[in-house]
C-alpha cells in the first residue's frame, strides 16, 4: 500500500503503520511532507493513502477507508487542552 506521510516523527502515524503490518498489509512510504496541504494534494493526486484528522479530509475529493476496504481500524486518539494559570490574567 503506498503511504503519503508527514515528514518528521509522528506517533499516530507509527501506530497506523504498525496496524497495517499486524494485518499483514505491506506498505511503503511514497511521499513525505511537513505541509498539510501538500499531503492532502498528494492523496488527491492518487499517490497513496494518508492518516489525517477528520477535519482535514476533503470530502469532495477524498474517501475514508476502513474495514469495508479490507483495512484494520485506525487507532483512536484522545486530545486534551492544558493550560497553566497566570497570576493577573
Amino acid at each position: 500500500m503506498p503511504v503519503v506521510a508527514f515528514g518528521g516523527p509522528c506517533l499516530w502515524q507509527q501506530h497506523v503503520l504498525t496496524a497495517l503490518r499486524r494485518a499483514g498489509i505491506g506498505w511503503r512510504i511514497v511521499c513525505t511532507s511537513t505541509s498539510l496541504p501538500a499531503v492532502q494534494s498528494a492523496v488527491e493526486a492518487g499517490l497513496g493513502v494518508s492518516v489525517l484528522l477528520e477535519g482535514n479530509i476533503r470530502s469532495e475529493s477524498m474517501k475514508i477507508l476502513g474495514r469495508a476496504d479490507s483495512l484494520p481500524d485506525a487507532p483512536a486518539a484522545d486530545f486534551g487542552l492544558f493550560m497553566r494559570e497566570v497570576a493577573g490574567a
